[in-house]
């Protein structure tokens, strides 16, 4: 008699920064130990090695959730430092407010570092926001843009308060 195999569930291997310090870059907007960071202004902390106070971090700093590390949705080119994009997962509303088809609340809001996004990466985004009906918003140009399910482009398109 043969024995059953169990199915396995797999569980992708963990990812690392490896040298990317996007976060740190000047492409977010923070306060880190007093001083502030934003678009165009580095984090004051970040040294050629990266962090400088990364025991000591504080907590905007030790909270972040890179969604290129923490979702393996994202193809590996995605990687911050190759892709010149940064990817955060965001709430537009609450959970329970969602209608079916609202991916529960959250989109990813995919900003640009420096340079324009690449056709690739709004191909790319493109094909798995249609596929998985998955709410992206995403900035060129200094302007945002955004695909998904029709609350969500109703929201985006309407005035933020």
């Amino acid at each position: 008699m043969a024995k059953k195999k169990k199915n396995k569930e797999f569980t992708p291997p963990k990812r690392n920064c490896d040298g990317c310090t996007a976060c740190c870059e000047g492409w977010l907007s923070a306060e880190a130990l007093g001083k502030r960071f934003f678009p165009g202004q580095p984090c004051h902390w970040m040294g050629c090695s990266g962090c400088t106070v990364y025991e000591d971090r504080p907590k905007v700093c030790s909270d972040f959730q890179c969604a290129w590390k923490d979702t393996h949705y994202l193809p590996e080119w995605f990687k911050p430092s190759q892709s010149n994009v940064i990817c955060l997962w965001r709430k537009w509303k609450n959970p329970e407010d969602c209608t079916e088809g609202d991916a529960g609340g959250v989109y990813l809001s995919v900003s640009e570092m420096g340079e324009r996004i690449s056709s690739q990466c709004l191909t790319w985004l493109n094909n798995y926001a249609a596929a998985r009906q998955l709410n992206v918003k995403y900035e060129l140009n200094g302007r945002w843009h955004w695909m998904g399910t029709d609350s969500f482009c109703a929201w985006c398109s309407a005035p933020q308060q």
